[in-house]
């Protein structure tokens, strides 16, 4: 699992498990260290897995930040989990990294004590975060396909803030009580200079699972309402008199939710190489103490590689101005629409008018091209677009 550090054995401790797990099979072998070639491949894999996801989350979030089509709780929830992602990948992560590579070339010297372990607990804090930062798109996305009448309230702004700082809470405390050493967990250094949380009582199993396994377990849970409702959805919109209007507005939403999903199925890939070999063959680890280092290198790559940038969940130019005000019109019981068509240049024009009654009343004219428009009309198509996403 992700919280056990990634570093070996020291040497004592090693042959003692080493002399267990040989006479528990019968046999004996000594342990096979990894070459200097070895660790600094792995070095420079790791590295680089830890740059391109600090790149790629920071472009996911330069492009939240620019964002002026979403609703501001979806972009700040992919923020959230987009700025975990770049302080684990760039900072947190690499620099166990480093830490580990250092306690090889037998630099201990380097890894300050206790700084270093006050680190290695901030960088088991930004995992939680992230893996609940999961949980919270899960809610968002729960709420804007299966109950879209009340999206308008749990995809606020302001709920989106609240959720984001449970998560946080939930990450802090989990890995404060893992690592005080009272509630069945301990934040230890050992003799290589590196730190690691060791699970001493069932208490502390559970706040492992806290940390990854339950978050993820909930994604996985919400997913199921998520797909069936929107599959249902799909095909009732399908046999509507406008299919194509009432579709995008749930093929948009359904952006996020397939991104969430692949995160969760990118999760578990990456998880499975190092714990099914700890499961079924512990000993591996012992006998072959590089593999300890290779196999974790998936670990990396689950922060470096983000489903959420793959697939661009961020609005872009193909977001149908027309698909928004559908989506006004069926999530505010007090919103009036009225429709019109007009001609301009010889093209035809759909013309929405959607007033947002709320605290501050504004007036949003949505332009919707029907078919290629004449290069005058472009101009206008787009100044009234730039319109539409600032009042939005």
């Amino acid at each position: 699992m992700k919280y056990l550090d990634l570093s070996t054995n020291d040497s004592a401790k090693g042959s003692n498990v080493t002399t267990v797990l040989g006479n528990f099979n019968g046999s004996f072998e000594e342990p096979s260290l990894p070459s200097p070639s070895s660790i600094t491949s792995w070095f420079v894999l790791s590295t680089t897995f830890h740059l391109f996801g600090g790149l790629t989350n920071l472009s996911l979030i330069i492009a939240a930040y620019n964002d002026r089509q979403s609703r501001p709780g979806s972009r700040l929830l992919v923020a959230n989990l987009a700025f975990a992602g770049f302080l684990l990948s760039l900072v947190l992560s690499f620099g166990v990294t480093v830490a580990t590579y250092f306690s090889y070339l037998g630099l201990t010297w380097l890894l300050p004590h206790p700084g270093h372990c006050v680190f290695y607990a901030m960088y088991q804090v930004a995992i939680a975060a992230t893996s609940w930062a999961d949980v919270c798109l899960a809610v968002n996305r729960l709420a804007a396909i299966c109950f879209p009448h009340q999206y308008n309230r749990v995809g606020s702004r302001k709920v989106s803030a609240l959720m984001i700082a449970i998560a946080w809470a939930i990450s802090i405390i989990d890995i404060g009580l893992h690592s005080s050493g009272k509630f069945g967990g301990l934040l230890e250094r050992s003799s290589n200079g590196l730190c690691s949380l060791r699970v001493t009582e069932r208490r502390g199993g559970f706040l492992v699972f806290l940390t990854v396994v339950i978050p993820y377990a909930l994604v996985g849970v919400a997913s199921v309402p998520i797909f069936i409702t929107a599959f249902i959805k799909i095909r009732a919109a399908r046999m509507s008199p406008q299919p194509q209007r009432r579709g995008t507005v749930l093929k948009k939403r359904l952006v996020i939710a397939k991104a969430m999903l692949a995160s969760l199925i990118w999760c578990c890939l990456c998880a499975v190489p190092y714990t099914a070999v700890w499961s079924v063959a512990p000993r591996l680890f012992v006998q072959y103490q590089g593999l300890t280092y290779w196999l974790k290198v998936g670990f990396v790559a689950e922060f470096a590689i983000n489903p959420y940038g793959v697939p661009n969940c961020i609005n872009t130019s193909s977001w149908s101005c027309e698909a928004a005000c559908e989506e006004e019109e069926n999530n505010r019981s007090s919103i009036g629409t009225e429709r019109k068509e007009v001609w301009h240049n010889d093209d035809k024009i759909l013309c929405w008018h959607c007033a947002k009654l709320s605290a501050r009343t504004c007036t949003i004219e949505i332009l919707a091209v029907v078919r290629t428009p004449a290069p005058a009309y472009g101009t206008l198509y787009r100044s009234h677009q730039r319109q539409y996403a600032r009042a939005f």
